[in-house]
């Protein structure tokens, strides 16, 4: 076990040199093995790294991964002669507060365990003594997918919100908070929560940048966001929104928005 763990400090040392974003790792040791754990502590400090915290039950190694939020987790499947490994990384994955990348390390084989353990969706599932490359790519891997998902959570965020300049202050605007677009001109007139904003963009760009949503067009100079829509007055063409507002629309765009409807008769 010693060389194992020794292997494990030299090849993820090797790994941090080549990646600046894996540098000064935490890592949370679920392992029950004292020595063992003592020893795997040793060699991340001594490599510049922390261990975060060792803990050799669920109770433990979940109020430290709560408390410390490391990079990395290495978890042994089993503690204590139960696989409650497996039930921590669980909980790990099914958290709805952070998901931190998770390792099991794990001397044993067997198909029916290697199942239950990918249930939880591990980085990687590696098996005592370590593969050199196996350890130092699922180390990488990890980080790097760690990194990869916070990057699309930004993306994704910042694609359904815009800001709008007013004054000296820049407004937060979900873009399903706004009910309707009106053009002004050269200008549009954004009506959300919020308010009514004036921004300097035509409709044809403002559309634009909306596309994905469910906005649609009612009229030469209006756009409306379906999901306001309460209720349609086909005899007088007002379509009512969620707040009451009452949107007119034309002859030429009335067929393509009830289109978007399918109503019972």
């Amino acid at each position: 076990m010693k060389k194992a763990l020794n292997s494990f400090a030299h090849y993820l040392s090797q790994s941090l040199k080549q990646n600046d974003f894996m540098r000064s790792l935490q890592v949370l040791v679920i392992e029950d093995n004292y020595t063992d754990s003592l020893l795997m502590e040793a060699d991340l400090t001594a490599m510049g790294h922390s261990v975060c915290g060792i803990a050799d039950n669920m109770k433990d190694a979940l109020g430290i991964y709560l408390e410390k939020d490391p990079d990395i987790i290495l978890i042994d499947i089993m503690l204590h002669g139960k696989k409650e490994g497996i039930a921590i990384a669980e909980k790990i994955s099914s958290s709805s507060q952070k998901k931190q990348p998770f390792i099991f390390i794990t001397s044993l084989m067997d198909r029916p365990t290697f199942d239950q353990a990918k249930a939880t969706f591990p980085i990687s599932y590696l098996t005592k003594p370590f593969n050199k490359l196996e350890l130092e790519y699922a180390i990488e891997l990890a980080l790097q997918n760690k990194q990869q998902h916070n990057t699309s959570a930004s993306d994704s965020y910042a694609a359904e919100t815009f800001f709008i300049k007013k004054g000296n202050h820049l407004i937060k605007v979900p873009i399903m908070s706004v009910f309707y677009i009106e053009v002004e001109g050269k200008f549009s007139n954004i009506f959300c929560e919020r308010g009514k904003f004036l921004i300097e963009l035509p409709l044809k760009e403002v559309m634009e940048r909306l596309q994905g949503f469910m906005f649609v067009r009612i009229s030469r100079n209006c756009i409306v966001n379906l999901k306001e829509v309460k209720e349609i007055d086909l005899t007088e063409d007002v379509i009512i929104l969620q707040n009451n507002t009452r949107i007119y629309m034309t002859r030429r765009y009335k067929a393509d928005f009830l289109e978007q409807f399918k109503p019972l008769k």
